[in-house]
């Protein structure tokens, strides 16, 4: 690029961020996919908005990181986010119209949730900028999934997964969440654990079987009350 249309551009871009940050009350996030150096530093932007969050594709540095359509390998020391699609292949219109499945969906959650991250995930729109048909049936069964195991994601913490789960573990309290996601076949194994005082399968509220030994505890949850979702298993201790 010319140097003076890179100065251009640089004007330009710092002009919009000075707009966006000053001329509409406290910004609490500002979510980058791009960067344009030298148009303005990290240290101005928290000059004009103290206490926002940012993530690192612009500066190259930020608050947490944010990978992208790939789930990590190992779980992040600080905060993190992972940003995805919902529908295939990527983000944007596709024709024709196809979403992961929502057991899918929550599949990913869980994982990302049991290691303390948030999930940003995208839906795209059909050809008019309307959501497709197909995005409302998914929203649907996710919301009806949210209301008996939202409370094991939304208002819970990290788990110990893997090194005292088999399986994604989120927990809140002395009660750990695990997450029977649709691949998960065999019965899910705690290790290292003290003797459960029960445990609950949160979309019916029926007790499951709990075999423990010597620090091992093996939730056995029927096959006939599996689902193609997430099969929640409270585990609690007294």
């Amino acid at each position: 690029m010319p140097a003076a249309h890179a100065a251009r551009l640089r004007a330009y871009v710092r002009q919009q961020l000075r707009e966006l940050l000053t001329g509409y009350g406290t910004i609490d996030l500002a979510w980058f996919d791009g960067g344009c150096e030298g148009a303005m530093t990290i240290e101005e932007m928290r000059g004009l908005q103290p206490g926002i969050v940012v993530n690192p594709r612009f500066f190259g540095v930020g608050d947490y990181i944010t990978p992208e359509g790939v789930m990590l390998e190992n779980r992040p020391a600080g905060w993190w986010e992972l940003c995805t699609t919902w529908n295939m292949p990527w983000f944007g219109y596709t024709e024709p119209v196809r979403y992961h499945g929502t057991g899918w969906l929550l599949m990913v959650l869980t994982r990302v949730r049991s290691w303390g991250g948030n999930l940003l995930v995208n839906a795209g729109p059909g050809p008019d900028g309307e959501m497709p048909p197909l995005y409302y049936e998914r929203t649907a069964e996710l919301a009806g999934w949210m209301r008996h195991g939202g409370g094991s994601l939304l208002d819970a913490s990290a788990g110990p997964y893997p090194q005292a789960s088999s399986v994604y573990t989120t927990m809140r309290g002395s009660t750990w969440y695990l997450h029977a996601v649709p691949h998960v076949i065999e019965n899910p194994v705690l290790r290292g654990v003290a003797r459960p005082a029960r445990a609950v399968l949160v979309q019916s509220g029926e007790e499951v079987a709990v075999h423990w030994c010597d620090g091992r505890a093996e939730v056995k949850i029927p096959l006939q009350w599996r689902t193609e979702l997430d099969d929640v298993v409270a585990v609690e201790w007294s």
